[in-house]
């Protein structure tokens, strides 16, 4: 590369049903193997259905870090763009799903599903490509940013308004949307428009027409961030969110900017502050600083 890695931090958390409470684990991921970085966000389980001792949203984003992690290694795969490997790494889950599990595949979009980034480190220039609600930020030396951000839609947001709605008919409490059956009857139909209005990786190929995807040069890249939504910033709109959790993250490290994230949430404890479905999102963010190769 014309251009060295001076430091990594990777960071991972799994997210809190309510304050000091924590999930049952963490169903994000990461991959940091040779030139290949990602991040994968299992979306959670709306059925009980577990594939090896994990729910599915676990288990697709374990399987995503086992296998990318091999393909990555392999000397044939060693000049592939991000979004081919992630696009095939798709098709094969699909695959590996219906041969393996088919009383999982048979749950259709009930079932596994994810968001990820991967980006891939070239000689001169890097690859990149996401699907769903995860992200990656270039920041330049020049202090310019570019951010390949989350979806531009406002469907969770709506879906949100919705269950708030649901739930003050119903005189109950915003902190306990997950446990609604009719907001939980609203996310699964709004599951069944996956790969048809936003992406997501599943198995189905149509994901692909959802890839966003670019090479862009490593000269004058200070640093990379690959993150999952979990380490959005709230309040704003996700693409926003994105940017600031990227300039903080660059300025704090991923650790620190994360700690003020969760003493954000524990304030907003009923959330009727930010509007969400739980307490605080499983997070997890890549962050790698470059410096020019000394002649």
């Amino acid at each position: 590369m014309m251009v060295r890695i001076s430091h990594v931090e990777l960071f991972s958390h799994q997210g809190y049903k309510s304050p000091g409470q924590v999930n049952a684990g963490n169903e994000d991921n990461m991959v940091y193997a040779g030139q290949t970085l990602a991040v994968v966000d299992g979306a959670t389980a709306v059925v009980k259905d577990e594939i090896q001792g994990m729910n599915t949203a676990a288990y697709t984003a374990h399987y995503v870090h086992d296998h990318l992690t091999r393909l990555a290694l392999l000397p044939e795969h060693k000049d592939a763009e991000a979004h081919l490997l992630l696009a095939g790494l798709n098709r094969a889950f699909g695959q590996h799903i219906e041969a393996e599990y088919p009383q999982i595949a048979a749950l259709g979009t009930d079932g596994p599903c994810a968001s990820a980034v991967v980006v891939r480190l070239h000689e001169d220039s890097y690859s990149f490509g996401v699907i769903g609600d995860c992200c990656v930020a270039e920041l330049g030396l020049d202090g310019n940013w570019f951010v390949a951000p989350w979806e531009l839609h406002d469907e969770e947001e709506q879906r949100l308004q919705r269950a708030k709605e649901m739930l003050t008919s119903k005189n109950l409490p915003l902190n306990t949307m997950r446990n609604d059956p009719d907001v939980l009857a609203d996310i699964r139909a709004a599951r069944k428009r996956l790969n048809v209005d936003r992406g997501v990786f599943n198995g189905d190929p149509a994901m692909e027409n959802f890839l966003l995807y670019g090479r862009r040069p490593l000269a004058g890249v200070k640093e990379l961030l690959l993150f999952s939504d979990g380490m959005g910033l709230p309040g704003v709109d996700k693409v926003t969110g994105a940017k600031h959790a990227a300039m903080q993250m660059t300025e704090n490290g991923c650790s620190a900017y994360w700690r003020g994230l969760k003493a954000v949430y524990d304030g907003d404890p009923e959330f009727t502050r930010f509007l969400r479905y739980k307490h605080m999102d499983d997070a997890t963010a890549i962050r790698i600083s470059f410096a020019p190769l000394m002649n």
